[in-house]
């Protein structure tokens, strides 16, 4: 009997563990206004002299999923990033493709898809993420120096 409590005390601690970690995985919020965010991205984007990186993608893709680890995990990546944007994610899913929104961009040709913006919405660029891929294959992941390349080229002139 105290085997099985064990065992279903530890079952349940591994439910909570994987429940937790994809909770904490969760990027892009079908429910979430992207008018709204970007509305109080512009605010923050002004005050602090940044430009708006509009991240585009959605939870089911490994693609996404990965740039968001890759930006946040390289710390030249990251203190680039936080320095020069103020990052909004917008949701495309099937639950929601947010295209009220959307439709006053390029259309996004694959996820994830980034749109920088000046502090005031306006769009500078338009960037498909293959572009920044090492070799096309997700094990291979992002190429970082194209990554930074990127957000160097769009930072803001200070």
């Amino acid at each position: 009997m105290n085997r099985l409590l064990r065992a279903g005390l530890l079952a349940t601690l591994l439910l909570f563990t994987v429940g937790s970690s994809f909770a904490a995985d969760k990027i892009f919020d079908e429910k979430r206004d992207p008018a709204k965010d970007l509305s109080s991205a512009e605010a923050q984007a002004a005050a602090e002299h940044k430009n708006i990186l509009l991240d585009v993608g959605g939870d089911w893709c490994s693609w996404c999923h990965l740039l968001d680890r890759t930006l946040n995990e390289n710390s030249s990546l990251k203190s680039t990033l936080e320095k020069n944007y103020v990052v909004v994610h917008v949701n495309w899913s099937r639950e929601n493709e947010n295209e009220p929104f959307l439709s006053h961009y390029p259309i996004a040709n694959g996820f994830p898809y980034l749109l920088v913006l000046s502090a005031d919405g306006k769009l500078l660029h338009a960037q498909p993420t293959d572009a920044l891929e090492a070799d096309h294959k997700l094990a291979s992941g992002y190429n970082q120096q194209a990554i930074l390349t990127f957000l160097t080229s769009w930072a803001p002139r200070r």
